[in-house]
This record gives C-alpha cells, structure tokens and sequence, in this order.
C-alpha cells in the first residue's frame, strides 16, 4: 500500500471539524429507531496494510510562504514518506495473514445482533472508496437505510501509537426515515455528510508496551511474536468501536455544555475533551463536538505530565458520572 501523505488524524479530523459548518456528530433521532425494517452495513476501507501516518511538514506556513519553502516542504514530505515505508515494512510482514476488515466485520455483527430494530445486514467491504462507488452502493439499496463504517489503522510517527479510526454515516432509504432529513443536499454527492440521519467519528488509541523513543524499537515491540501485541491492539480497536457505535445509535451519551458541564477535562493532541467513562482498559473521552476517543492506560501513560496527572487525579470521579 502507498503511504497516504493526505490521510488525516483522528485528532486532525476532529479540530478540524470545529470550523466545519456541518457537526461532525449528530444523533439519529429518537423516532427513528422504530422504522428500519433492514439496514445494509458497508465497510469502506482503502488500505490493505497498516502504515505510518506522516503529517505534512509546514515548513512554508511558519516561514511566510513562498514557492522556495513550498518545494522545501515536499522535498521533507517525499522524505518522510520513503522513511517511513521502509520502516513499516517488518510489521506489514508480521501481519501478512492478518484480516483488519474481517474483524471489524465481525465486530459489528457481534453487536449489531443484539439489537431489537437496526436490523442489520448484508455486510460489505468495499475498496473503491469514492464518491461515485458509494453513491451507487446506497442507490442500489433496497433496505430502509445504509449504514457506511469507514476504517483507518495507522501508526504514529514514533511507533509507540497505534490509531484505529472510524467515521460513520447512516443515509435513509425509505419515505419516513429521508423525510427526517431537514435539508437534504441534492447537488454533488448523495453521500455527502449533510444527508446523513447520524453521523460521527471515533477512534480507539493504544500504545505499545513498555515503549522508547526510538521508532525502530517501539516497530520491534509491535513485530514480535508474529505482531502478536498489534494483531491485540487493532482487534481491540474493533471490538471497542463497535461497542461505542451501537452505543452511540441506542443511547447516545448526552452533549456536552463546556459552560457548565462538572465532567474531568482532558487535553488530547491540544484538543479539550471530557472524560465520561473509565473501565478496566482505559478511559473514554468526548469532545464538545460529540466525537470520542478511547484511549487505553498505556496510551494515556504517553501524555504528557500535567495532562496525565490529570487523568489519574480524575479517573475515580469520572466513573460516576
């Protein structure tokens, strides 16, 4: 797989989203959970291969621009990017015969059965991620709705972080449920944001054990064994996604008034969440702009002091909220 230098971030997604005119996040309304008859699932996911995610150097936007800095900027970029494919390749190789797709469709069946009106079914993977395949897909539809669960797996630039993100978008079907959607977009594509009954984005971070700052030997940790701790980390990114998404479509944790709002704050990647669960694991954080990360003890151990004080001091309190 080519190493995506225009990937974003789960957090990147999600401060950018602040400035968006359309909530990353908005709830499937309580009336609707009464009119799927049948709810196709579609997995979007273009990689075959986890990489490492490199965010694009901005050399020219801190240096007053210029073409000169711009050149520089994709010289650094093509850089990093060979840098890090050759990095990536012993884990690729570790987990050769590991399905990602195949459990996060497992995953999602595993919780989806267990609801009493989603009715899901005819699940997809699918690779052609564009707008023209996934118009086709939900106008071939002949179900109540299509719910399109878009994954990305991906390593940080150290190598101690592991992000496992989804973004999902259900778009009604049938005459009741389209007729929820306030103001449908009819120009551009049909599955673009703005038309969908619920929307949101989640991601689940974990952290390699007993990790460095060295690259090479947090890869090495991730390696061994026959990539025995990432296959962990990314089938419990599954496991703890689906979990959160059925959550979120059946009891979808109230939104948050930063004004008033008692819940422990915390600072993830210089964005201000709130944490509103701990278990066993690890914590789960919301943002005010309803999207949520959960982040596992090792990866909360990555943050820095003050932000990791924080947690520890408000973990106990925040489970009774």
């Amino acid at each position: 797989m080519k190493l995506k230098l225009a990937a974003l971030s789960a957090l990147a997604m999600l401060v950018s989203a602040c400035a968006t005119a359309i909530p990353p996040h908005k709830a499937l309304p309580s009336e609707a959970r009464g009119q799927f008859s049948a709810t196709d699932i579609v997995l979007p996911v273009r990689q075959s291969e986890i990489y490492i995610f490199v965010a694009p150097s901005q050399t020219a936007m801190y240096g007053g621009g210029g073409l000169l800095l711009a050149l520089i900027d994709a010289g650094i970029d093509s850089s990093n990017a060979g840098t890090a494919e050759e990095a990536i390749k012993p884990l690729r190789n570790a987990l050769v015969d590991y399905s990602f797709d195949t459990q996060m469709q497992a995953e999602l069946q595993a919780v989806f059965s267990q609801s009493t009106w989603l009715n899901a079914g005819n699940y997809q993977v699918v690779r052609e991620v564009t707008n023209a395949n996934l118009d086709s897909i939900l106008a071939a539809s002949k179900s109540s709705a299509v719910l399109f669960v878009t994954m990305d797996y991906n390593v940080n630039w150290s190598g101690d972080i592991v992000n496992v993100n989804m973004t999902t978008h259900l778009f009604p079907k049938s005459a009741e449920l389209s007729a929820m959607i306030e103001k449908p977009e009819t120009s551009g594509a049909k599955t673009q944001s703005v038309n969908a009954l619920y929307r949101n984005t989640m991601t689940f971070r974990d952290r390699a054990p007993n990790a460095t700052g060295a690259r090479e030997t947090n890869l090495v940790i991730w390696e061994a064994d026959n990539g025995a701790r990432m296959r962990e980390s990314l089938s419990g990114g599954a496991r703890v996604l689906a979990e959160l998404l059925m959550a979120d479509l059946h009891q979808p944790l109230p939104p948050i008034d930063e004004k008033t709002t008692t819940l422990p704050k915390i600072a993830v990647d210089g964005l201000q969440g709130y944490i509103v669960k701990t278990d066993d694991r690890g914590t789960l954080v919301q943002f005010a702009i309803g999207t949520q990360m959960y982040i596992t003890k090792a990866a909360l151990a990555s943050l820095p002091p003050a932000e990791a004080r924080k947690v520890n001091k408000d973990a106990q309190q925040a489970s009774s909220h």
